[in-house]
């Protein structure tokens, strides 16, 4: 649905941003390494540099330099992320100088294991893509209205989600390699509980107060108040996701440290298919706001799948050790 002057747009901000995937690769990896350490404080700051990057690039420079601003500064915050993560695990021990070496036994299994769970989280993420794709396929400015409804509820999924699951996979692995299964199971039926608890008044917030707070945030110049109405609703329909989203993040770290990569990538496939039929469907119903629909959709099949699946691994672990 977009014209040849939008498209080149978009195009000119890709290659802008091309540089977002180095930056984050590398931050990636060693984040991993200082969460597998338990040093979370660092790991836990380096998400805020992202957001004050573009907040500081869009008041300096968004006058000569118009969107673009916000590309570069998105950039930029990555950039700093590395490097600020790179600086706390050298200052822990934990950056060695990079090597070639051979790739031995502990690489080719290690390889073995996650290539699932990398192409799992691809099909998991490509929905995000999915949705913008399916969006412009409506009404001229659809993909963004999907976009802006999605602003608090991303942000919350951010905080909580990825936070809460990163903290909990080095204690998983700790009490799987233990043998504590009774411990294991405590642990996650009180983050299960704590998870939905806490929550549900999150999504009451952002369904109650939807309108008023996407009309104090976003409700200037071309952003009218048809627009804010808009946005609200999406909003709604994506707010209910919350609760699902993160109990299926905390879910797929727990198969992860179970050996169930396997597993992660079938309901990452599942959730592929659900999203893409739930928005041929609903959109046709009810619009941009049946891909919202869609999607909390998706994700609270997706919890019931890793459910049964982290039920399904947790017995046969259990009974491994036991046969041992």
């Amino acid at each position: 649905g977009f014209d040849v002057e939008k498209l080149a747009l978009a195009r000119s901000l890709l290659y802008v941003m091309v540089g977002v995937l180095f930056a984050s690769g590398i931050s990636s990896v060693v984040a991993a390494v200082l969460n597998a350490h338990e040093r979370f404080v660092a790991t836990s700051i380096a998400p805020v540099f992202v957001p004050v990057a573009m907040v500081v690039a869009f008041g300096l420079f968004y006058q000569p330099y118009g969107v673009y601003a916000l590309a570069a500064g998105t950039v930029a915050g990555f950039a700093i992320e590395t490097l600020w993560l790179a600086a706390a695990a050298a200052w822990a021990g934990l950056l060695p100088w990079p090597r070639f070496g051979t790739f031995d036994g502990a690489l080719r299994d290690t390889a073995l294991r996650y290539w699932p769970l990398v192409v799992g989280s691809a099909l998991m993420s490509s929905s995000a893509v999915v949705d913008q794709s399916m969006a412009a396929s409506l009404s001229d400015g659809d993909v963004s209205v999907l976009s802006f409804g999605n602003k608090l509820v991303a942000l919350v999924l951010s905080v909580v989600a990825v936070s809460l699951s990163t903290v909990l996979l080095p204690r998983f692995s700790h009490m799987i390699a233990a043998g504590q299964w009774g411990r294991l199971r405590r642990t996650i039926r009180g983050y299960a509980g704590l998870v939905v608890a806490g929550s549900i008044p999150i999504v009451v917030l952002l369904v109650v107060l939807a309108e008023p707070m996407i009309r104090l945030l976003f409700q200037r110049g071309a952003f009218t108040p048809d627009t804010t109405a808009a946005v609200a609703s999406v909003q709604v329909y994506l707010a209910l996701q919350i609760p699902f989203y993160i109990l299926a993040m905390i879910g797929a770290r727990l198969l992860s440290a179970l050996d169930g990569n396997q597993i992660v990538l079938r309901i990452g496939a599942l959730n592929l298919i659900v999203n893409g039929a739930g928005n041929y469907v609903l959109m046709r119903w009810y619009g941009v706001d049946g891909i919202a629909m869609a999607t909390s959709l998706m994700y609270l099949l997706a919890t019931v799948a890793t459910v049964v699946a982290v039920r399904f691994k947790l017995a046969e672990a259990h009974a491994g050790d036991d046969r041992r």
